[in-house]
């Protein structure tokens, strides 16, 4: 598959349920999980950003060509470079859901695409070019994409990860606490404290147990 490695080990039997909500700043999130400085520091999620092959064996990371200094300068290289060879435990969103889908080691596959290629059609254009820019996009920012990507779509380069490895334990730490938390939010609203608008916010969770399979993202043959 693109030249990465045959992926190591397979992920355990039936489906990823979610361990967190996409509306959770998830390393703060994760920050209040009991021992969780041992691995913190080795999280790569992407929202928007990712594509599962082979089961999810595989994924494909997706990553701005260059990016856009505050000076108004261009560098070339994507926000990626600095993972190529680590290994990371990765999430992945889903459906307002995030999902753990393992321990992955990074490979940068820009030889795959030299200069770069147009970003699949189910990779988010808004996180790629908050990817260029950064947190506060600059005055004029529209103008400043078209005459880097004169072209049209924004150029993208793809980082390849490859499954080594599931950390069941780390896996089922992140469920329970997710589980108390989809509990103790449905006895929040059963007691009539909140509003009727911030049960349509929570009342989704309520989906949680019916799992997704494999990984959940776009699954294709490599």
């Amino acid at each position: 598959m693109l030249g990465l490695p045959t992926a190591r080990v397979n992920r355990p039997d039936g489906k990823l349920k979610p361990v967190a909500s996409e509306t959770d700043n998830l390393h703060a999130y994760l920050a209040q999980i009991p021992g969780s400085k041992s691995w913190l520091d080795h999280i790569l999620y992407l929202p928007g950003r990712t594509m599962s092959l082979n089961d999810g064996r595989h994924i494909l990371a997706f990553a701005p060509t260059h990016r856009h200094h505050p000076t108004r300068q261009w560098i070339e290289g994507s926000d990626l470079v600095a993972y190529d060879g680590s290994t990371r435990e990765v999430f992945v969103d889903e459906n307002g859901f995030v999902f753990y889908a393992g321990t992955y080691q990074c490979h940068r596959l820009n030889n795959v695409y030299p200069g770069g290629t147009i970003p699949p059609s189910t990779i988010s254009v808004k996180e790629i070019t908050d990817a260029i820019f950064g947190a506060i996009r600059p005055s004029g920012w529209s103008g400043i994409l078209h005459r880097q990507f004169p072209s049209g779509p924004i150029r993208v380069e793809a980082t390849g990860l490859n499954l080594v490895g599931f950390n069941g334990p780390l896996y089922n730490t992140l469920r329970t606490q997710f589980t108390e938390l989809k509990n103790a939010r449905l006895r929040t609203m059963g007691s009539g404290s909140m509003e009727t608008h911030r049960f349509s916010k929570f009342a989704r969770l309520i989906i949680l147990d019916r799992g997704l399979g494999a990984i959940p993202q776009d699954n294709r043959d490599a």
